[in-house]
């Protein structure tokens, strides 16, 4: 057993991974998709265990759940909009474009709108941006820069109400108040790694930046803990699409409103609807989102 356990130690970070991942729906249903994401999670590990070493501990232990969890969406999103290393431009498939102009012109006349259909083409042919809703971790958005032909997405936004308050993660207007209230309610977030401030370890400087920002009033003497951005805005080696963290607590209809003012009718193109771990209400109130913004196609 110790021979065993010693071996079990001795294996490289990723081929644990990918072990766990063997034994999941994943290996079977999505062998070309686990064939992608090695080189990625192998790109993760050489930066994060380095930068992030606590990050990376509780991603190692995450990762096959999560992207387990994630993958029939992942491979949706690939086959809409083209992955990386494909070949030539724009969308993939036209003939899904076009139903899809055609749709979005049908739900346009019954909202009373009328939209030119050279207005509209031009607009459907702009990239997408990908919101993800509580994001947690941002697994997912990760997941999909790298892994999405930049020229159909333009950007990714991770939703979480555990992202740190700064100028990175802000939804809105957000304030300590809120933050305070939010104390004991449910978490938009989907495995213990929320539990955690995901901090830099070497980057002593950043963190006493935010500690001269946020006071300890500003989060109830720290009775909740947040998610840092630094690996999704900040990482040694940039993600491919941009990846945009927004703070925002879903449950409140004025924050609902600002992922709309701020974030969906900014977009230059058309806006995807994602989410993964959309437990009770959460689901509702995204089908809220999807239902009051014509410019969100897809869900």
């Amino acid at each position: 057993n110790a021979s065993a356990r010693g071996g079990e130690a001795a294996l490289d970070p990723i081929e644990q991974i990918y072990i766990k991942l063997s034994k999941l729906p994943i290996q079977t249903q999505h062998p070309h998709l686990l064939q992608k994401c090695r080189p990625i999670i192998q790109s993760w590990h050489d930066q994060f265990s380095v930068s992030y070493p606590l990050l990376w501990n509780r991603m190692r232990k995450a990762i096959p759940k999560e992207l387990n969890e994630s993958a029939f969406i992942i491979a949706e999103m690939m086959n809409l909009l083209g992955t990386a290393d494909d070949d030539g431009d724009g969308k993939n498939n036209a003939t899904t474009f076009e139903e899809d102009t055609e749709m979005k012109v049908k739900r346009d006349d019954i909202g009373g709108k009328e939209i030119q259909n050279q207005q509209l083409k031009n607009y459907k042919l702009q990239p997408y941006t990908i919101i993800d809703m509580c994001s947690g971790v941002g697994y997912l958005s990760m997941f999909l820069s790298h892994l999405l032909k930049k020229d159909s997405c333009s950007r990714i936004v991770p939703i979480d109400t555990l992202f740190e308050l700064n100028d990175r993660a802000l939804a809105g207007v957000t304030s300590p108040q809120n933050a305070k209230d939010d104390g004991n309610k449910d978490h938009n977030s989907n495995n213990e790694i929320l539990q955690n401030k995901i901090i830099s370890d070497d980057d002593n400087s950043q963190k006493q930046n935010q500690q001269q920002q946020f006071t300890s009033n500003d989060f109830d003497n720290n009775s909740r803990n947040h998610l840092s951005t630094n690996h999704l805005t900040t990482p040694p080696i940039p993600h491919p699409i941009p990846i945009h963290p927004r703070k925002a607590n879903i449950k409140r209809s004025r924050e609902l409103r600002q992922i709309s003012q701020h974030i969906v009718n900014k977009s230059p193109g058309p806006t995807i609807l994602l989410g993964v771990h959309l437990c009770k209400a959460l689901s509702v109130h995204t089908v809220r989102l999807f239902n009051e913004n014509e410019r969100i196609e897809r869900m």
